[in-house]
């Protein structure tokens, strides 16, 4: 997921089209003219166009473009219980008793058993 957000001075006279070829494109406050786009690609391409076939022009002044690659998904505080001490393993993950012979892990170590 990549989040860009867009900062641009007022509209021109005129007015101006801002679309995205693919992903999410938010107009975030329509008089300062801020977007924020969102999406999962590895390509995308912004077009400013004129907003009706009447419009002489279309212009749109970007002030800053800030890209953020991982966006605003993420994993964090990711927290692990401590392993239980004494409790043994077989190779396929089950957890066996003393009696078990054979390739064991304990304690986070591997050991054979005979």
């Amino acid at each position: 997921m990549v989040k860009i957000t867009f900062k641009a001075t007022d509209l021109e006279p005129g007015g101006a089209a801002f679309t995205a070829s693919v992903g999410t494109l938010k107009l975030d406050d329509s008089k300062v003219r801020n977007w924020t786009w969102t999406g999962n690609a590895e390509e995308v391409t912004f077009t400013v166009s004129r907003k009706n076939a009447a419009a002489n022009n279309a212009v749109l002044r970007f002030v800053e473009i800030t890209v953020n690659p991982t966006g605003e998904t993420g994993i964090n505080n990711i927290t692990v219980d401590n392993a239980k001490k004494g409790v043994r393993y077989n190779l396929a993950g089950q957890r066996v008793n003393e009696s078990y012979k054979g390739v064991v892990i304990e304690n986070g170590k591997k050991m054979i058993v005979k």
